[in-house]
């Protein structure tokens, strides 16, 4: 769920080598959260989070809820966040706004280094034109249509919201194989 679009050397770079470095979640603007989808640790700095997990699996799950929230909460030394516009996250960054997402494709950041895919939007999606696997691409007038006869997973609104245009730079960027 990760499409390398620019040169990674400066996140090699960035901060000190001992930093635990994680991409800013945006979903949670007023919680200093962090996003798994990409972060940066020296090898056996996260040891005691895996420790205290192994204690109280069920525990550790129920207090945290979601894993990203236990890194960023449970860090040793605490964690840092990548620069902003380092990391695009596509549905929040990359796809246009309603309704300018029925006229234009979703952009690429001109400062990403990668563009993350949480959720259940992935490189594939986005590269046919669709919101999850469980869709499929339409023409615009045809996706208004669908949600009109309540074809639609939510709201009129959200369905509309919902639409985009294949993303070739996603395609170009993206390698199935290593």
């Amino acid at each position: 769920d990760v499409v390398v679009t620019g040169n990674l050397d400066a996140m090699f770079e960035y901060g000190d080598p001992d930093d635990v470095i994680l991409t800013r979640n945006p979903n949670t603007p007023f919680e200093r959260l962090g996003q798994t989808s990409l972060y940066r640790f020296p090898i056996g700095k996260l040891a005691p989070l895996r420790e205290e997990f192994l204690a109280d699996p069920q525990g550790t799950a129920e207090k945290y809820v979601f894993e990203q929230r236990f890194v960023t909460r449970r860090t040793p030394g605490g964690v840092k966040f990548w620069p902003k516009g380092w990391v695009a996250t596509f549905k929040w960054h990359c796809i246009r706004q309603f309704p300018i997402n029925f006229f234009a494709p979703p952009k690429l950041p001109k400062d990403a280094k990668v563009v993350i895919f949480p959720g259940g939007l992935n490189p594939i999606d986005a590269i046919e034109g669709r919101w999850n696997s469980r869709s499929t691409h339409m023409a615009p007038m045809e996706h208004v249509k669908a949600g009109l006869r309540g074809e639609r997973d939510g709201s009129m609104l959200r369905h509309l919201r919902h639409f985009l245009w294949p993303t070739k730079w996603v395609e170009e960027n993206w390698r199935k194989d290593p």
